[in-house]
């Protein structure tokens, strides 16, 4: 799970191999997947004091560090699909699916930055959270 919140797929693809499940709980009901999500959570946290970035508006800079952290995000999730991790919800009752929309929603809510769009691979990594949910909590 620790390699999940910092989001380092190589740790996370090493451990899958060698045959951890990726739907073990911590105490409070917590998957790899609410791990991921609070990983990609702190990186937009230290993401939103560069104006720019969250948006992807390459007017105003990018970092090259933040946009590999953020692709490699999308690659510990699709990983973690693909080993079989479910959205299922923890002892608050939330699905990582859940957690990954509510914060985009909370983002999105602020007229500033509705207008200046949102980073294409933070759209993507809720998309792909979202598909899990209803793929996999039938």
């Amino acid at each position: 799970m620790k390699a999940a919140l910092a989001g380092r797929h190589d740790d996370i693809r090493r451990l899958l191999a060698s045959g951890e499940t990726p739907n073990v709980t911590d105490r409070d009901g917590n998957t790899s997947l609410h791990y991921l999500v609070r990983g990609f959570h702190k990186l937009l946290d230290r993401a939103a004091t560069s104006p720019g970035l969250l948006s992807g508006d390459r007017s105003v800079g990018t970092s090259e560090e933040f946009e590999e952290k953020i692709a490699g995000f999308n690659t510990c999730l699709n990983l973690l699909l693909s080993y079989g991790a479910m959205a299922t919800p923890n002892e608050r009752g939330d699905t990582a699916a859940e957690m990954a929309s509510a914060r985009l929603a909370q983002y999105t809510e602020d007229p500033y930055n509705s207008a200046a769009g949102t980073h294409r691979q933070w759209t993507q990594f809720v998309n792909s959270m979202s598909s899990a949910r209803s793929e996999y909590s039938r």
